[in-house]
């Protein structure tokens, strides 16, 4: 029987590691084998090694090249994903093809509830987008986090959960540039 939560949290892990490394696709809009491929790419990993640490080995040198951050990002985003999944090597070998063949579902649910703040502050003026640019830019993530949640509060939509609202947020300041763009640049 597949556990549920903790595929939910294997979903979660996943594509935050991949964005992290800036090989998530923003868009919804994307080819399905977009959000599948690393994902795919472990399980098959998996399947073929039978271990968790070797599958993660070769499943990393593979995602290192295709990284579009620096390297020592890239092995922090990873050394926090492969710990996660060392911690629990059973669960990962009895749901991963699962969660695999379900990817695509789980990479929408994960983009979508983080994009809600990023497609309001997509709206707002061309002033806040520069103001807020530059804080991103200047400002480590922890301290942009702040900042921008002030400078931003009145398109925060008030339904958001306080957690929801730090997640977006910092989706947004991850991917400044993407939202900063104007409606017609986007397309």
């Amino acid at each position: 029987m597949k556990n549920v939560e903790f595929i939910e949290s294997l979903a979660e892990k996943t594509f935050d590691t991949l964005d992290k490394l800036r090989i998530l696709p923003l868009s919804i809009f994307e080819s399905p084998t977009t959000y599948e491929k690393y994902p795919r790419l472990l399980s098959e990993s998996l399947l073929r090694r039978k271990e968790v640490k070797l599958a993660f080995k070769e499943w990393e040198t593979k995602v290192l090249r295709d990284a579009k951050v620096s390297k020592d990002t890239a092995l922090g985003a990873l050394k926090d994903y492969e710990k996660f999944l060392l911690e629990n090597p059973q669960k990962v070998m009895e749901n991963f093809d699962y969660f695999s063949r379900t990817s695509y579902s789980w990479a929408l649910d994960y983009i979508s509830d983080r994009k809600i703040v990023g497609e309001e502050f997509r709206k707002a003026g061309d002033a806040l987008k520069k103001n807020v640019t530059e804080v991103c830019q200047k400002l480590s993530t922890d301290e942009a986090i702040k900042e921008v949640r002030k400078m931003i509060k009145d398109i925060i939509p008030k339904e958001l959960s306080e957690d929801k609202v730090s997640e977006n947020i910092r989706f947004l300041i991850r991917h400044i540039p993407y939202f900063a763009k104007k409606e017609e640049e986007k397309k």
